[in-house]
């Protein structure tokens, strides 16, 4: 029955088996068992679990053809899948019709759309979400705030990356590990390289661990300001056990 396909397509969200999930979509049309709103979101989301943005807008166009409702996990899911596609337009697409469909987005829509414009640099779409989804009182979290500042990097826009995290420190946000990882690389790509270091310290003070790779980004703002002492210590910090390779795995799922 019904129940049970969406409690079997609910598991191939875990293991990314989004061509069998669509399968057991086709089988129950063929016998004749009726999909539900959480039947087709839980097949969305596999799909957007490998990125098969495509795939995704075309179970929507489905439920739409069906007469079967998305809800916000629904619409979630699939800007999930836009976002790892890079599709950050069709991301921004769905948000409206949402919205226009009567839907509230909540922080997970805006933080994986932000993701979205984020990965294609397009900082000026990933700012003016920020600006709408408090304007709708719906609050950002780090993860948000992460997605913000990963726009900045592209450009550089180390000017955008301070004042974002002015922000969350205002907001009382937790900064993290990836938050510091993500501004340090936007100021070091803007050859801001003493903010670099401020960085690093501000991370030292919160007590926040240091991974490899924020180490390397100050390693290299050392030689540009001819720090050897200062990277010969941080050389002998990256190679201890004092770091790890944490941030840097969580910032490349991003």
């Amino acid at each position: 029955d019904t129940i049970t396909y969406t409690a079997f397509i609910s598991t191939c969200v875990k293991g990314g088996q989004w061509r069998r999930a669509i399968q057991q979509i086709d089988t129950m049309q063929a016998r004749g068992i009726p999909a539900n709103t959480i039947t087709y979101s839980a097949a969305i989301g596999a799909c957007a679990k490998s990125g098969q943005w495509a795939q995704t807008l075309q179970m929507m166009e489905d439920m739409q053809a069906r007469g079967i409702p998305a809800n916000t996990v629904t619409y979630n899911a699939a800007i999930t899948a836009c976002s790892k596609g890079r599709q950050w337009k069709r991301a921004l697409y769905l948000i409206d019709e949402m919205v226009g469909k009567g839907l509230e987005p909540d922080t997970i829509t805006y933080t994986v759309a932000i993701s979205a414009c984020g990965k294609d640099g397009r900082l000026e779409q990933a700012l003016q979400l920020l600006r709408d989804m408090q304007a709708r009182d719906i609050v950002p979290n780090t993860t948000t705030y992460n997605a913000a500042i990963g726009a900045c990097v592209k450009h550089g826009e180390w000017q955008c990356v301070l004042e974002l995290l002015e922000q969350m420190a205002a907001k009382q946000i937790p900064i993290n590990e990836i938050s510091y990882l993500i501004a340090m690389k936007a100021c070091s790509k803007g050859e801001q390289h003493d903010l670099v270091l401020q960085l690093l310290e501000w991370m030292r003070e919160a007590n926040i661990p240091l991974c490899q790779k924020v180490c390397q980004i100050a390693i290299k703002s050392c030689e540009h300001l001819g720090q050897w002492q200062h990277a010969l210590f941080l050389f002998q910090e990256m190679t201890s056990s004092t770091t790890s390779s944490t941030c840097i795995s969580q910032v490349q799922e991003n």
